[in-house]
């Protein structure tokens, strides 16, 4: 009877024991489960949150050409002049395959500017214009943006645009945040003094591109002349004052020749940023189009604007 009762006893132990350990198998199943799937929505949250970094970055001064890169266009034959004297010229446009931000307003403001010359004067025209300039994935883009509108009403093609433009951030927050950028400037050690102004007065043209933008929201000369005096090096700047000069009366041209001058005269000065080691993966408009790291000097925050360490799109150091 002892004998049966221990045999019994440890027979039922060990089955508590099996019993214990599915049951623990099973909860260690349903946690790893659980660790899988908290991972997947970890990943999907830092890749949220890395997109959207990326599409609420200003365009950045220093965009850097794309090396290789095959640009296919589209010419258009064009007659002007009086009956008995016609001429004939061409107009050339991009096609848009994908790309950053600023190819993308780049292109639209071309388009833009030459539909008028081209006669595309009605929204059907401009549909069928545009959507022939298009490829790959940004057909895909504007077909989805374009997708249930009535060609025929006059407002759907700009309408179509916001859609677009709305899928690639470029909403009037956006705009906001570029201008604040640019405001903010300096000249990076690459650029010429020319080659800084005609940038900035080049990203300024595609300011009434954003969403709800106008050409009112563009800086004005004044600002511009502002801007790039202020984004030169305080060596050039001291001289500039110093010689009797003010900015409010000199015209944009006197600046950009003045601080061309002390370019070619102090080139070493011209060190307006320290490398970083960092290279930012971010991008107004990644590697989408703009943006690289960089810092002031110490000495370039007297008589200057504060700098707002902001990410840009292109991977470069300056």
């Amino acid at each position: 009877m002892a004998l049966t009762s221990v045999a019994k006893g440890t027979s039922r132990k060990e089955s508590l024991l099996q019993e214990i350990l599915i049951q623990i198998n099973n909860k260690k199943e349903g946690l790893l489960k659980e660790l899988k799937l908290l991972n997947e929505i970890e990943a999907e949250l830092k890749k949220h949150n890395a997109l959207y970094r990326i599409a609420n970055e200003p365009q950045p001064l220093v965009n850097p050409p794309k090396e290789g890169a095959r640009i296919e266009t589209k010419s258009y034959k064009l007659s002007y002049g009086p009956v008995n004297d016609r001429k004939k010229t061409e107009i050339t446009l991009k096609c848009y395959k994908d790309g950053d931000k600023e190819e993308f307003l780049q292109f639209l403001l071309d388009f833009k500017r030459h539909a008028p010359r081209l006669g595309w004067d009605t929204s059907v025209l401009l549909f069928e214009n545009l959507e022939a300039l298009l490829q790959g994935a940004a057909l895909t883009q504007w077909q989805v943006a374009s997708f249930g509108l009535d060609v025929n009403e006059p407002d759907s093609f700009e309408e179509a645009l916001d859609n677009w433009k709305r899928r690639k951030n470029l909403n009037y927050d956006a705009m906001r945040d570029q201008l604040e950028y640019m405001r903010r400037a300096r000249k990076p050690r690459e650029y010429t003094p020319e080659e800084f102004i005609q940038r900035l007065q080049h990203v300024n043209l595609m300011i009434p591109q954003f969403i709800d933008a106008t050409q009112d929201n563009m800086l004005t000369d004044d600002e511009i002349k502002e801007i790039a005096y202020r984004g030169m090096p305080s060596e050039w700047r001291k001289n500039f004052a110093n010689s009797g000069k003010k900015v409010y009366s000199e015209s944009l041209e006197a600046i950009e020749s003045y601080m061309s001058t002390q370019s070619d005269q102090n080139e070493d000065n011209d060190a307006h940023f320290i490398d970083t080691a960092e290279d930012s993966d971010s991008s107004f408009m990644s590697q989408d189009l703009f943006q690289c790291e960089m810092e002031l000097e110490p000495e370039y925050y007297q008589d200057s604007f504060s700098y707002v360490h902001r990410p840009m799109g292109s991977s470069t150091n300056p």
